[in-house]
């Protein structure tokens, strides 16, 4: 099984990412990180030698305020490199078994797998709440690699997490929705501005073109792209076992 994400230099939440990466390892993953050059630099001394560094120029630095690294570098990456994989942001804790996780991984044939993840707050883990208004793993097969056009989202910001299993929907292809708490999330504050929430909505919207007469408001673009992906869930309750 193969894990693919991109790490933050400056993460809020310090070690996080460690004990993330850790957890994806524990539980039978082969871990990969995307990163520029000066990135992979910087980063690799600080983490164990089983990470594996991609060093990638496939970044949006020119249009973003760092070297956030392309959905599409990922995707395809994979597509010479193997059959499935899962990708996931790099401060999600995987709770669940390498067992279990196998099981769903093996599962990746039948449409996209998706995760939401559980806030919780530190010391709080009790009253964790599944996070439903985003998503933040997702486990790919090569069946439908080609389905994602190339696109400026990047892992880091915002929107990749809307496209990914609405362009899924939008060609026919199932998407599945995890419902164990397998990923887990330390709150913390946001690492994106409103003016980039702004920029990649009206992408979206564009490159989609969704609901063209709501263009000047775009939170209700959201809520309708939401609940169209919420809906596919729906559809295909009981298919992931």
């Amino acid at each position: 099984m193969i894990a693919v994400t991109s790490v933050s230099p400056t993460h809020k939440n310090g070690d996080i990412q460690l004990k993330a990466l850790e957890s994806w390892r524990d539980h039978g993953f082969k871990v990969y990180c995307f990163q520029s050059p000066k990135e992979v630099e910087f980063l690799k001394p600080h983490y164990p030698e089983w990470v594996n560094w991609i060093p990638t120029h496939r970044t949006g630095e020119k249009q973003f305020k760092a070297p956030y690294v392309h959905i599409n570098a990922f995707i395809d990456w994979a597509k010479d490199n193997t059959d499935s994989f899962l990708l996931i942001n790099s401060d999600i804790v995987m709770k669940s078994t390498p067992e279990r996780m196998k099981e769903i991984y093996e599962q990746s044939h039948k449409g996209l797998i998706v995760f939401n993840r559980w806030d919780y707050q530190q010391g709080n883990e009790a009253n964790a709440k599944r996070y439903d208004w985003g998503m933040d793993a997702f486990i790919f097969h090569k069946s439908f690699y080609q389905i994602y056009p190339q696109s400026p989202y990047v892992m880091g910001q915002t929107w990749w997490d809307f496209w990914i299993p609405y362009r899924t929907v939008i060609e026919s292809i199932n998407i599945m929705r995890v419902e164990d708490k397998a990923m887990w999330h330390l709150e913390h504050p946001i690492q994106y501005n409103g003016a980039e929430w702004m920029h990649m909505v009206k992408y979206f919207q564009w490159e989609n073109n969704f609901f063209p007469e709501l263009s000047k408001r775009p939170q209700r673009i959201n809520d309708l792209a939401l609940a169209k992906i919420t809906n596919a869930f729906n559809k295909t309750k009981g298919l992931l076992k």
